[in-house]
């Protein structure tokens, strides 16, 4: 249909390092921004849960705090704030 946006496409192609997730943590849809970050292709990504995967794999200090700041987005409703690292 033309006038058509397909929106995965456009998230994707942003250069900022981005993740959508579902409700399990789990990444829905990846940005190729966070593909050149970590160095990982798409298929290595999709469907891993956030916490597997860099920045966060192997660091608890930095799951916990995400985990954090996931569950009070959540809770509140409000987008999770760019520098939550």
């Amino acid at each position: 249909m033309p006038g058509t946006i397909d929106f995965r496409r456009v998230f994707e192609a942003t250069a900022e390092s981005q993740l959508l997730l579902d409700d399990q943590n789990r990444v829905v849809v990846v940005s190729d921004g966070y593909l050149r970050a970590v160095g990982l292709p798409r298929d290595a990504v999709a469907q891993r849960s956030l916490f597997e995967l860099p920045p966060y794999a192997g660091n608890a200090a930095a799951m916990q705090h995400v985990a954090d700041g996931i569950a009070t987005s959540r809770r509140t409703r409000t987008p999770i704030p760019h520098d939550l690292r």
